[in-house]
């Protein structure tokens, strides 16, 4: 967002979502450790696996904030009704 001088709502949006997921999953690892992601493996696998696959998560937020991309405000009610609905 510095970068690009972004500081729309989306942007803002994305990084809200994303940032405290991060946050939160950090704060969970700390707490209770995963013995999996203690184990090492080789570094073939660990960069075929799960890093190519999940360096497509970037692609969304590089062009949100690198384009400065505006949703539709359909987009902010959804993310609003899906993060507040029952059950």
């Amino acid at each position: 967002m510095w970068h690009y001088r972004n500081w729309s709502a989306a942007a803002f949006l994305y990084l809200g979502l994303h940032g405290t997921y991060t946050l939160l999953w950090l704060i969970k690892q700390s707490v209770f450790a995963d013995k999996r992601f203690a184990q090492p493996i080789p570094l073939w696998i660990g960069v075929l696996t799960p890093f190519l696959p999940l360096m497509a998560y970037t692609i969304g937020p590089y062009l949100l904030i690198s384009e400065h991309t505006v949703p539709p405000s359909w987009v902010f009610a959804n993310i609003y009704l899906h993060y507040s609905a029952p059950g």
